[in-house]
């Protein structure tokens, strides 16, 4: 069977994805003892070590791997549950009976998570990332094929579950009418780019990987290419097990982005000024405030002044504001306004205190003809400094319905 015989890519929806469970999972284990809780539990805090960090380097730190031997100590909650074996899995016995599998599900503090990052010097990823269409032609020998929403097999559990496992939105284009008038399998193979983005347009999502898997001798290659907002990021693997080389795909999605998208590891306050259009009831600023602290890294909300079409906010941020403001173009909640942002005086936390200057007399005797110290007091005023404060940009958006 051709390895595209085995193909299923299930779809996701467009745009950015809030993502949930970034700080939860579940792993198999044999019983409910001590030991075997606890060695479970470190393998569910390596999961989501990775999901958070989106880098595969954080689970080769060896301070990470020391912290996780004491996973208990992140942990929030956990619990047990029973399922049935997958039919792949399952043992018959007598009577032909299904065996069930003990599965534990472990939530962890998020806080403690991203201070154990950020402590090593890791990022940290929000819940809002963008999501990638995915082009791959694959080469089965006899012609190259594109995988499509619609196809069933290996690649799509291999995509799933590394998309699952890395905490990234994926979709497959539908390769319908549309899709094959402006693109073919020989665009994607050999990468011409403007055919590929001119198709991508109607899916909206934020970046786009552009892949090719083929056989080499005894072993799978495969290439990748991510283009996202004029950048573009290449990387290969080459391996026996192509599940590996299919896996790589998405495991360069996370590393780049993570790294464009991660709150800087530096735990440093810094704020934004947001001015809310559209802003008329009640409602709609609990919304908003809602909204606005549920984004990564946003520690407090300060309404700063409202009228009856808008509203002004100061948010406070731990770590880079960049990742606030990524989030929020992502996002449905808000659309930027035009024109450029105007800079208004910033609120009291953002003055310093007036400082005063002293002139002390020199302990020195002027010389014949010289003014003295005394005397520049006299002919002089002293002023204090005028106070010092940092402009502060407050950048306006729509509130969407």
């Amino acid at each position: 069977m051709t390895l595209c015989g085995w193909l299923f890519i299930w779809g996701l929806p467009a745009q950015a994805a809030q993502l949930e469970g970034l700080y939860e999972a579940e792993v198999e284990l044999a019983d409910q003892g001590r030991a075997t809780r606890a060695t479970a539990m470190a393998e569910a805090m390596a999961a989501v070590l990775l999901k958070v960090s989106g880098s595969a380097a954080v689970l080769s730190e060896p301070v990470i791997k020391s912290a996780m031997e004491d996973a208990a100590r992140y942990v929030q909650q956990y619990r047990y549950r029973n399922e049935a074996m997958p039919a792949e899995k399952r043992h018959k016995g007598k009577g032909g009976a299904a065996e069930n599998r003990l599965l534990l599900w472990v939530g962890f503090d998020s806080v403690s998570i991203d201070n154990l990052l950020r402590r090593f010097g890791f990022n940290v990823w929000g819940t809002a990332r963008p999501s990638t269409l995915v082009w791959l032609a694959v080469d089965e020998g006899s012609r190259r094929v594109l995988v499509g929403a619609n196809d069933q097999g290996l690649v799509r559990e291999v995509l799933e579950s590394e998309a699952q496992r890395r905490a990234i939105p994926l979709r497959l284009p539908l390769l319908d009418l549309t899709d094959q008038s402006k693109v073919r399998p020989v665009d994607v193979w050999g990468g011409f780019v403007d055919n590929i983005e001119s198709a991508s347009l109607r899916y909206e999502t934020q970046a786009v990987l552009i892949g090719k898997l083929y056989p080499l001798g005894k072993e799978w290659e495969g290439r990748w290419t991510l283009r996202y907002q004029g950048d573009q990021y290449e990387w290969q693997q080459r391996a026996k097990d192509v599940r590996t080389v299919i896996a790589s795909g998405v495991g360069g999605i996370s590393d780049y982005l993570s790294q464009r998208f991660a709150a800087s590891s530096d735990p440093g306050m810094d704020q934004l000024a947001l001015r809310i259009e559209g802003v008329t009831t009640m409602d709609d600023f609990r919304r908003i405030n809602d909204y606005l602290l549920s984004l990564h890294g946003v520690s407090a909300v300060t309404l700063r002044k409202t009228d009856a079409t808008s509203s002004s906010f100061l948010v406070e941020i731990e770590g880079g504001r960049e990742t606030v403001l990524q989030a929020i173009t992502m996002g449905d909640m808000l659309a930027e306004v035009e024109p450029p942002p105007e800079v208004l005086q910033p609120e009291s936390p953002m003055e310093l205190r007036s400082q005063s200057v002293e002139v002390s007399p020199s302990p020195v005797e002027p010389a014949a003809g010289e003014v003295g110290s005394d005397t520049l007091k006299e002919d002089a005023e002293v002023l204090p400094l005028q106070p010092q404060v940092v402009p502060l940009q407050e950048l306006v958006y729509r509130l969407l319905s």
